[in-house]
């Protein structure tokens, strides 16, 4: 997907800036929008990021296609950068 399609269809530049400034830190790779709410995910290190708890737990994803199964938006953050 070509970049300026990708911060269309999260909202604009504004809401692309608030997505990845919204990153808990440097490790979160990919951004994804599933029913029940907003995820940060580190596929290299196989976690999520939890916001309640502001910590990161064990994820049994590892690759951005596994995320699209079960969530409706996922997007690298590097796409968004």
């Amino acid at each position: 997907m070509i970049k300026h399609d990708l911060i269309e269809q999260v909202g604009g530049i504004e809401r692309a800036r608030e997505i990845v400034d919204g990153a808990p830190d440097k490790t979160a790779d990919t951004y994804c929008v599933g029913d029940w709410g907003i995820a940060y995910f580190s596929l290299e290190f196989k976690s999520v990021w939890c916001a309640e708890d502001n910590d990161w737990f064990d994820s049994d994803y590892e690759t951005i296609d596994e995320l699209g199964c079960d969530y409706k938006t996922v997007i690298a953050l590097k796409d968004l950068r």
